[in-house]
């Protein structure tokens, strides 16, 4: 109680509740903007660059991955669609993607956990190359520098590029 009684003098003294005291009661509501439509497109292109990335990295035929990923399919499909999902294929949208992509991504940690393969190397090889795959196929007209010898001003101005073409994504 001593203790506490010589804090609350100290911040009277100091006025340091003052500051919250003065803010409104609650905060600004935030305002979010409505989500775009899926781009089936895009969204198809990025399954099929996960496979080609995945295809690169494990040994293992592409029969066998689409095999891996049929089988994952036929077992949780019923599962999403008890849950009130319509997962018509041909119809993409968001729901259907999610799918697919869990259902792709629940195939290829299969495989890594029967190859027993040292995760962390793959993780890093497989973000590395999709992240440029994904760079190409969100933002085609991206031109890529991979020239490592540039300048500090010419790196400042590559970055520069890059920073307004994700800001067009979005």
């Amino acid at each position: 109680d001593k203790l506490d009684g010589r804090w609350e003098r100290f911040s009277d003294n100091f006025g340091l509740g003052a500051e919250r005291s003065k803010r409104d009661a609650r905060p600004k509501p935030r305002e979010v903007p409505d989500l775009l439509p899926l781009d089936a497109t895009a969204a198809r292109s990025i399954l099929k660059a996960s496979d080609d990335v995945f295809l690169s990295i494990v040994p293992v035929s592409e029969q066998e991955l689409s095999s891996r990923v049929a089988r994952v399919d036929a077992l949780v499909r019923k599962s999403f669609e008890r849950s009130g999902l319509s997962l018509d294929e041909n119809a993409m949208n968001s729901d259907v993607y999610n799918f697919l992509a869990y259902v792709h991504f629940k195939a290829f940690c299969d495989i890594l956990i029967e190859k027993q393969l040292n995760f962390n190397q793959f993780r890093k090889k497989f973000e590395a190359d999709l992240g440029d795959r994904l760079v190409s196929i969100l933002d085609p007209d991206l031109t890529k520098y991979g020239d490592t010898k540039l300048g500090s001003e010419a790196l400042r101005q590559t970055l520069g590029v890059a920073l307004e073409s994700v800001d067009r994504l979005t």
